[in-house]
């Protein structure tokens, strides 16, 4: 029981470290007021610290936020005592192979395994870029119609599917709820499905 206590402290540190950098990215994007051009546009730019300081932010919140899945595992692994090593790196389908001959129904992991919702897929996928491939696009110096409190940095993108981009804003703060309500969907499944495999247990 202890492994599981330990283990559901991880998944509860994931959670609470990509709550964390949500709030420091949304920290850094406060609206800032730019100075409007001559063709009354105004132009939010960071400066080289800043973008600097905003890449490590995105980068570290898409990678604890896309391996909330991997603590998820980790948890069911201990709490089912399946066994599997903690260094086992195909942990999700062999946590899947073992969980099918103990138990049927669904077990609250079918999202993360294989993702359905297109926030999820595309967590992943930029995590994905962003820890293999290169640093993600996120556009701080473009033409605005507003300037003051309504422009500025609240209007930063990110890169997102097929080269089009999202507010950085929008993109972190539904992410953020997306994955909070996901797991406690997934942990309600578990619970219910370990009820009933703790009630055909010998």
């Amino acid at each position: 029981m202890n492994g599981g206590r330990l283990a559901g402290q991880f998944v509860e540190f994931k959670l609470c470290a990509t709550f964390h950098l949500a709030e420091q990215i949304r920290e850094g994007l406060r609206p800032t007021a730019a100075e409007p051009k001559q063709d009354d546009s105004a132009a939010p730019t960071l400066s080289k610290g800043e973008k600097f300081a905003l890449y490590v932010l995105v980068d570290s919140f898409l990678f604890e936020g896309a391996s909330i899945r991997d603590a998820l595992l980790q948890f069911v692994n201990a709490i089912f005592d399946l066994g599997i090593a903690e260094s086992d790196t195909r942990m999700g389908a062999s946590v899947r192979t073992r969980l099918s001959t103990i138990c049927t129904g669904p077990t609250g992991l079918e999202e993360w395994m294989e993702p359905s919702q297109p926030w999820l897929k595309r967590l992943r996928t930029l995590r994905d870029v962003a820890t293999h491939r290169r640093p993600l696009r996120i556009p701080t110096a473009y033409k605005l119609k507003l300037y003051g409190p309504e422009g500025g940095s609240s209007r930063i993108m990110i890169e997102s599917d097929g080269g089009t981009f999202e507010p950085l804003i929008e993109f972190t703060d539904h992410t953020e709820q997306n994955l909070a309500d996901l797991l406690k969907t997934s942990l309600d499944h578990l619970r219910a499905f370990h009820a009933e495999w703790k009630s055909r247990s010998p």
